[in-house]
Parts: C-alpha cells; sequence; structure tokens
C-alpha cells in the first residue's frame, strides 16, 4: 500500500492541513489564559501538556512508553527538535517520525460527569509514511466531537519509506508485531490517562484508517484469538467493537492481485518497493524468497484472526467510479473479504460503500456514517 503523496485529498483533510491548523491556533490561544492561571495555581503539574479551550480539553504528548523519554526507534533520530525531519544521509525524500511512545487524548465537554464512548483512532500512512498522531480528518474529528466521543490517537513504531529507493537493512525492526506492541501499551496508559481526565468510559471502541484500520483490526481480533499472533498482548481496557475505514484485510489477495514476480521487477517499479516494504514489516529479509514471504505476509491478514468470539465490527471502503471497483489504492475485494470472514463466523457487522471518492477521500466523505458506529452497540 503506498504512501499517501503529500498534497493529496487525505493530506489535505488531516488535522496537518492548513484549515485545522487555524483551529489548533484558535484552541492553544483560548487555552493561553488556562494555561497561564495553571501555572501560578499551587499544584503539580502533568508531565504533559493540558490545553483547554473551544468545547474540549486535550492532553497532548501522553507518554506511553519505555521510548517516550529516549524517543530514539533504533535509527539515530530523536524527538526534541521536532516530530519530524529529513533523514540524513539517504537520498530522496524521507522523512522520519521520532516523537517516540507518546499520543494525544481529546475530551470534549459534552462528555464531562456522563459515561461515555472512548474510541482509539490509528492513524494511517502505509506504516512507513511522514503521519503521525495528529493525521485525523478534520471532518471525523469534529463528527467524534460532536458526538461527545472521547478521543485518543497514539503514534507507533514506523517504517522508513523512501518513494525513490527502498533502503536495503533499514528498520528491520519496525514490524506489524512491534506497531501492535507499541497499540497494546498506549492501551494500558489510557487507562490510568482517563482517570486523571475525569472519563467515565462506558464502551471502548478501537478504529483506524488505512494502514492503522488494517492494525485495529488485528489488534481488536487478537483479543478473542491471542494464539493466531502469539504476541503476548495485554489488552487492558476490553474492545467492544472495532471500526476500520479503507483498511487492507487480505495480503494473500492484494499480492497474488499484483502481478509479476518480485525478481524480474526493477527497483523503481512501486511494486518493488511495496513488495519489500511488506517483507519488513513481516519481519524478512529484503532478498526472502517470494514464496516464503507470501506466506508470512499473509499471516498478519485480519481475516485469518476471524473466529466467532471476535468483536463486533463495521467497516467502510471506496470506489472512484460505479464501474471501478476501488480506491485507487485498496480495491473493494478486501472489503468482500472481510464480510465472508465474518458471514462464515457468524460475527455480526455492518458494512458500507462509497461511491465518487478516492482512497483518502472515504473518511471524510463518511465521517459522520463512521462517528454513528463507534457510538453505537
Amino acid at each position: 500500500m503506498p504512501a499517501t503523496a503529500a498534497g493529496s485529498p487525505d493530506s489535505r483533510r488531516s488535522l496537518h492541513g492548513a484549515a485545522a491548523k487555524a483551529i489548533a491556533a484558535a484552541l492553544f490561544a483560548a487555552a493561553a489564559l488556562t494555561a497561564a492561571a495553571a501555572e501560578s495555581a499551587p499544584v503539580s503539574k502533568p508531565a504533559h501538556a493540558v490545553w483547554r479551550g473551544n468545547g474540549l480539553s486535550f492532553w497532548r504528548d501522553v507518554k506511553y512508553g519505555p521510548r517516550a523519554d529516549y524517543p530514539d526507534e533504533g535509527d539515530g533520530f530523536r524527538g526534541q527538535v521536532g516530530d519530524w525531519r529529513p533523514a540524513a544521509g539517504l537520498p530522496g525524500r524521507i522523512c522520519r517520525h521520532c516523537s517516540g511512545q507518546t499520543m494525544d487524548l481529546y475530551v470534549p465537554d459534552t462528555a464531562a460527569g456522563k459515561p461515555a464512548t472512548v474510541v482509539m483512532y490509528v492513524h494511517g500512512g502505509a506504516w512507513s509514511h511522514c503521519f503521525d498522531k495528529g493525521a485525523i480528518p478534520g471532518a471525523l474529528f469534529r463528527a467524534y466531537m460532536k458526538r461527545g466521543v472521547v478521543l485518543c490517537s497514539p503514534n507507533y513504531i514506523l517504517q522508513i519509506d523512501n518513494t525513490m529507493n527502498m533502503q536495503p537493512g533499514r528498520r528491520d525492526e519496525a514490524t506489524f508485531g512491534a506497531m501492535l506492541r507499541d497499540i497494546d501499551l498506549a492501551v494500558a496508559r489510557l487507562k490510568p490517562l482517563l482517570s486523571e481526565a475525569g472519563v467515565k468510559m462506558d464502551r471502548f471502541v478501537m478504529a483506524g484508517e488505512s494502514a492503522g484500520a488494517h492494525l485495529a483490526l488485528l489488534y481488536s481480533y487478537d483479543q478473542d484469538n491471542p494464539g493466531a499472533l502469539s504476541l503476548g498482548l495485554r489488552h487492558d481496557i476490553k474492545i467492544c467493537k472495532v471500526v476500520d475505514i479503507v483498511g487492507p484485510t487480505d495480503f494473500f489477495a492484494m499480492n497474488e492481485a499484483s502481478g509479476a514476480d518480485a525478481a524480474s521487477l526493477p527497483d523503481s517499479d512501486p511494486r518493488q518497493r511495496y513488495r519489500v516494504l511488506m517483507k519488513r514489516l513481516a519481519g524478512l529479509a529484503d532478498d526472502a524468497p517470494e514464496k516464503l514471504s507470501l506466506e508470512r505476509i499473509a499471516a498478519w491478514s485480519p481475516v485469518r484472526l476471524v473466529t466467532s468470539r471476535s468483536v463486533p465490527t463495521s467497516f467502510v471502503y471506496g470506489r472512484i467510479l460505479p464501474l471501478v471497483p476501488t480506491d485507487g489504492m485498496i480495491p473493494l475485494s478486501q472489503k468482500r473479504s472481510l464480510e465472508k470472514a465474518l458471514e462464515a463466523a457468524g460475527v455480526r457487522f455492518e458494512s458500507k460503500t462509497v461511491t465518487g471518492v478516492h482512497h483518502g477521500d472515504v473518511s471524510t466523505v463518511a465521517s459522520d456514517w463512521i462517528a454513528d458506529q463507534c457510538i453505537s452497540h
């Protein structure tokens, strides 16, 4: 699944967009007086920043794991200067996320003092690209806040994706398993954070978009089928539903459909770069045999974890045109694969297809449906 290009609809509609920056600036400005008063008050301050204003409270950069105090994820980059910087010594446009194991929490004022749905949103970006916990589509964020949803968004370890040339021998440790362990640590930290924020959690929902949807599905299905991946995840909070936004569900089908043996593809071919990325995510060497790679990668397909005990699932996918069964990145066959697996296991699900949109626009067009699915039982 290639990374979303800068300036794409997904990028424009994220909280990193110009409009969202203006909203964030207003929020921070409105919270300035509150923050100043808090500094003069004779109370101990939390290690993370807390802002209040515009109808919500915002816990920013909350640390959740051992890498948080020393956010070097094995590639020499740390988070003191900024969240993103060019990766020195590598050709092409490469950015590296380096804010360590941190997460953000958004609590709307309407959620105070009453049972609330808590949603953990896992961002997308091909498990590798320049997105982080702030990359929540603006329309979806507003839909959540309007419904009084308490929203948590974590960072997690990423691969380096050089869109010009996948560099051999780098980011071997940033696998699907490592990403799921980060999410598990974030969930464990979320419990005391909700208590600190005064949130009375009624139900906990996992949600994600694109690559993040894949991880959200895996994490949710691992809860009741831990033997499939054998990662030893703790699952400190019981998940009652998972919401998948345009996520890959069946890697075997996707790899089979991509055609052409990787050995016959030049390094510049996007399919070759995709296959190298997928091998690293599965913990394989770049030159691992194709037959072995296909099966090892396919083992990380959410459809393979579904059992009769799996949590209820909602999912939405898109298509560019009525007769074009893809959003330009994820084929609708991935939706059908998940439907078949859930039907066979007798798991309750809701699904939706939106037409006339590309991959990065689905969450915006379907934002109200997605938010409603999160709060519905």
